[in-house]
């Protein structure tokens, strides 16, 4: 489980607000988010880093146009919904179920990632 679910990087000066969201992955799929990277954040811990760089942790670096009108419980808001639906992406995607499945001439295996 990730430390923190999302951190606010900066607001350029044409009103967007960058921030990053962490999901947690599920354990079957860590080694393809396994990264040599690091975060986008330069706060992150080095627990942070090693949760990113193992796959147990995936990072999403986002942009929202903030209005110079907009208060902070809406911006809250959003970034909240945004992590809400990147959580429910990398639990819900699974591009890698038929991973590994091989046919030996005779039989097919079953192996795949859950």
């Amino acid at each position: 489980m990730p430390r923190l679910r999302a951190v606010v990087l900066d607001r350029t000066p044409n009103g967007h607000l960058n921030y990053i969201l962490w999901a947690d992955v599920p354990l079957a799929r860590r080694g393809f988010y396994a990264s040599t990277g690091v975060s986008a954040w330069r706060g992150a811990l080095a627990s942070d880093q090693a949760a990113i760089q193992s796959g147990a942790v995936a990072e999403a670096v986002r942009q929202v146009n903030v209005f110079s009108t907009t208060q902070a419980p809406e911006i809250r808001a959003q970034v909240e919904a945004d992590w809400t639906a990147f959580q429910a992406a990398v639990d819900g995607a699974n591009p890698w179920r038929f991973y590994g499945i091989a046919w030996d001439g005779i039989t097919w295996s079953t192996s795949g990632v859950t």
